[in-house]
C-alpha cells in the first residue's frame, strides 16, 4: 500500500513509525532504570537517554514556537517544561489505541460506530 501513497502520507507514515519506536526506547529505558535500581541495588543511575528525550523534545518545541510565533491559539505560558511528559504519555497511549484496533482488523464486523450513549432525561 505504500507505493500508492503521496510523499506527505508517506513522511506521515514515516513519523508514525519514528514516534512509536521512539516510544518503546523511552519505556525500555524507564523500565531499566528501575529495574537495575530495585533488583541489582545500582545507585549510579544513568539518565542519558531520558535527559536527551526530554532536551529533544523541548527542542522541537522550540523550534516549532519560532516558527510559528504569530499564531497565538496554543499559549502554554509555563506548561512547557510538561510537554515532554504530556507527549510520551499521548504515544503510549496512542500504541494502546492501535493494538486494540489491530485486534478488530480481524472480526467479521466491517464498520465500527458509536452506539447510543444514555443522556438520561436530557433532550
Amino acid at each position: 500500500m505504500i507505493p500508492n501513497l503521496s510523499w506527505g502520507q508517506r513522511f506521515l507514515a514515516l513519523d508514525m513509525c519514528f514516534s512509536y519506536a521512539w516510544v518503546f526506547l523511552v519505556s525500555f529505558a524507564i523500565f531499566k532504570i528501575f529495574f537495575e535500581f530495585i533488583f541489582i541495588k545500582n545507585l549510579r543511575i544513568n539518565l542519558g537517554i531520558l535527559v536527551a528525550y526530554y532536551g529533544a523534545t523541548l527542542l522541537f518545541y522550540g523550534f516549532s514556537k519560532l516558527f510559528n510565533w504569530k499564531n497565538t491559539y496554543i499559549k502554554y505560558k509555563n506548561y512547557w517544561l510538561y510537554l515532554p511528559f504530556f507527549f510520551y504519555a499521548y504515544w503510549l497511549n496512542n500504541i494502546v489505541v492501535v493494538f486494540s484496533a489491530f485486534y478488530h482488523l480481524f472480526d467479521s464486523v466491517k464498520f465500527a460506530a458509536w452506539g447510543a450513549s444514555d443522556r438520561g432525561k436530557i433532550k
